[in-house]
């Protein structure tokens, strides 16, 4: 028997509901215009509109292409392979890639950012002598 799906495919809407400072409105605002979504509807919010929930959002990267997560996926691989090959890791791995992931989750916002830890990892990478593979 095929399961079904949980929800019907469609635009997806992000609802906030008595948000109390309009900061969470803009950060809010600002992963979704990250990861490509758009429809914001708040319910009964504290104070709004509001230049603080306004000032977040403007400071994304405007014009320039959310990291998808093939990307972010891929940096990270990029990332454990350099570690790998420095001798970085000294104890367990799984947490400090875990931390990492959380990390750059909240850096690494647009394809631009991907592609410069990708270069200064493969000038990492260069300059240990390693080549890449053909």
């Amino acid at each position: 028997m095929a399961s079904e799906p949980l929800c019907a495919p469609g635009p997806i809407h992000i609802v906030m509901v008595g948000t109390t400072h309009p900061g969470n409105i803009g950060a809010a605002a600002r992963v979704m215009t990250n990861m490509g979504l758009s429809s914001l509807r708040l319910v009964q919010p504290r104070c709004f509109p509001d230049p603080e929930a306004s000032a977040v959002p403007s400071r994304s990267e405007k014009g320039k292409t959310p990291v998808t997560m093939g990307e972010f996926d891929g940096l990270m691989s990029h990332v454990e392979t350099v570690m790998d090959e420095t001798g970085f890791f000294l104890g367990p791995r799984t947490k400090l890639l875990r931390k990492l992931r959380r990390m750059f989750l909240h850096g690494v916002t647009t394809g631009e950012d991907v592609n410069i830890l990708r270069g200064f990892l493969t000038a990492i990478r260069q300059k240990l002598g390693y080549q890449r593979p053909r």
